[in-house]
C-alpha cells in the first residue's frame, strides 16, 4: 500500500479503498464466469477427469485449506491467531484435476481448523444436508456395490461417506500394504489442491510476505486472486498457450514444483479420527478396489 501511496501521491486510506473496491469488482464479475456452479452432470465430468489423470474412481475433487497471513487487525484479540501464532484468514477450496478452483470459502478466522471451517462453510453445510447435487452412487468395478462420489482431503477433515481421508498412523510407517497404497493414491489426488495453492503463491507476488491491509481489503485481495487464477488458466487454454501453469508431463508422478511460503501457511494437524460405519465401509470398498481391479503398476514402485 505504501509504495502505491508514494508513487501516485495519494493518501494511504484512499489507496486502501481503491484496492478493495477494485478487487471486489474483479470478484463480482469473474466469480460467475470462472467458478463452478454445482450440477450433477458437471460433477460427473470432473470425476471423469480425475479418474483419467489420477486413477481414482468416483473422485469429484480435492479439498484443503490455506492460511493467508496478514498484519494484526485492530481490536480483534486472538480471533485471527492460527496454530503457528500468525494472524491469518482462511481459504477453504476444492479444485479439479487441472488446478482450477471450483468452490471456495474465504474469510474464516485463523483460529479455526480445516474441519471446523468445512463444517461452518456453505460447502460443508450443503454436503451435510445432501444438497450439493452429487451424482448417485455408481459401481467402480465388477466386485463391489456402488459407492458414493467423494472429495479427497487430508487428516484434518473428518471421514464421511463423500469425504475420503487417509488412514491414521502413516507417520509411524508400519501400515499394511493395502492401507499404504490407499494413502499413496489418495495423497496423489490431494496434491492437486496443494499445487493449486502453490501455483497461486508462486505467481502472485503479494504472497511472499504477510499482507499489510485491513480485514475487508485482505479478504477482497484473496477473492480477486482466486478468480484471476482461474481466468488466466482458462484464457491461456483457449489460446493454446500455457505460460501461467505448464501442464504436467507425467500425471503418475507429480513433483511438488510450487512450494508454499511467505503469506501462505498450511493447516495444522487436527484430530479427526471419529467417523460413522457407513463412511468406514465406503473407504474399505475403495481400498479393496485399489488393490484389485483398480491396481496400477506404479503402486509398487
Amino acid at each position: 500500500m505504501s509504495s502505491i501511496m508514494y508513487a501516485f501521491r495519494i493518501g494511504e486510506s484512499t489507496v486502501s479503498i481503491i484496492v478493495r473496491e477494485c478487487c471486489l469488482s474483479i470478484w463480482e464479475v469473474l466469480k460467475i464466469k470462472v467458478l463452478f456452479t454445482p450440477s450433477t452432470q458437471g460433477w460427473i465430468q470432473i470425476a471423469n477427469e480425475f479418474h483419467n489423470n489420477w486413477n481414482m474412481p468416483n473422485c469429484i475433487d480435492a479439498m484443503d485449506g490455506e492460511h493467508f497471513v496478514h498484519q494484526a487487525f485492530a481490536n480483534t484479540g486472538s480471533v485471527y491467531i492460527n496454530y503457528k501464532g500468525s494472524h491469518s484468514i482462511v481459504l477453504l477450496a476444492v479444485c479439479d484435476a487441472d488446478y482450477n478452483y471450483l468452490l471456495v470459502d474465504i474469510g474464516a478466522t485463523g483460529r479455526n481448523s480445516d474441519g471446523g471451517v468445512f463444517r461452518q462453510s456453505t460447502l460443508g453445510k450443503k454436503n451435510i444436508n445432501n444438497d450439493i447435487k452429487f451424482p448417485n452412487p455408481t459401481p467402480i468395478d465388477t466386485a463391489v456395490v456402488p459407492i458414493p462420489y467423494y472429495l479427497v482431503a487430508d487428516e484434518a477433515f473428518m471421514l464421511l461417506q463423500n469425504v475420503m481421508r487417509p488412514y491414521p498412523g502413516r507417520a509411524k510407517g508400519n501400515l499394511p500394504v493395502d492401507k499404504a497404497i490407499f494413502i499413496y493414491r489418495l495423497s496423489r489426488d490431494c496434491r492437486c489442491i496443494e499445487n493449486t495453492f502453490g501455483i497461486m503463491a508462486a505467481k502472485w507476488r503479494i504472497f511472499p510476505h504477510p499482507i499489510v491491509a485491513g480485514e475487508k481489503t485482505v479478504v477482497a485481495i484473496v477473492q480477486a486472486i482466486v478468480v484471476l487464477h482461474n481466468y488466466i488458466k482458462k484464457y491461456e487454454k483457449n489460446q493454446g498457450i500455457f505460460m501461467y501453469c505448464p501442464p504436467p508431463q507425467n500425471y503418475h508422478n507429480i513433483p511438488r514444483t510450487f512450494e508454499i511460503n511467505g503469506a501462505l501457511e498450511p493447516f495444522g494437524p487436527v484430530g479427526s479420527n471419529h467417523y460413522g460405519i457407513d463412511a468406514k465401509e465406503v473407504r474399505g470398498k475403495l481400498k479393496f478396489h485399489l488393490m484389485n481391479e483398480g491396481n496400477v503398476e506404479y503402486d509398487r514402485i
